[in-house]
């Protein structure tokens, strides 16, 4: 009589540590891609200003950064306390591993050159944009 049922060939104990190191190789291969894009971005960004320099603060103040520390905890966000029953939202916790890009600006003036004048002197979300394609390609590339 055959015997029917999963047959394993490493015990069930190793496939823990094999989907951590998975984990940890794709979160790195993500870094990296978004560290090539955010410095990708910080260039375009610093030669695409639509602004006339003073002291060209401004322009050099643009910077990316790259964040894989951060633990988002969506139970802690107050938008979703009013949507999730109790009990889920002890449990969730749907953003444990994010890897951020940030665009943004170190001169505290930069929020208006962003958001005054109907986004005339914005150079942030015009950079996103221009980048967004090659990004995603490279995102999608490391899951094939």
């Amino acid at each position: 009589m055959a015997q029917s049922g999963i047959v394993w060939t490493k015990p069930p104990s190793a496939l823990n540590p094999a989907i951590v190191m998975y984990g940890n190789k794709v979160r790195a291969a993500v870094v990296m891609v978004e560290s090539k894009i955010g410095a990708n971005m910080e260039t375009y960004a610093k030669d695409n200003v639509p602004w006339t320099d003073r002291t060209a603060h401004a322009r050099q103040g643009l910077f990316y950064a790259v964040d894989s520390e951060r633990e988002i905890k969506l139970s802690e966000s107050p938008e979703w306390k009013e949507l999730l029953p109790t009990q889920e939202q002890a449990a969730i916790s749907v953003a444990k591993d994010v890897v951020a890009l940030y665009l943004s600006h170190s001169m505290t003036y930069g929020k208006w050159l962003e958001l005054c004048n109907a986004g005339k002197y914005s150079v942030i979300m015009r950079t996103m944009e221009a980048h967004y394609g090659e990004l995603m390609q490279m995102l999608k590339a490391i899951f094939k």
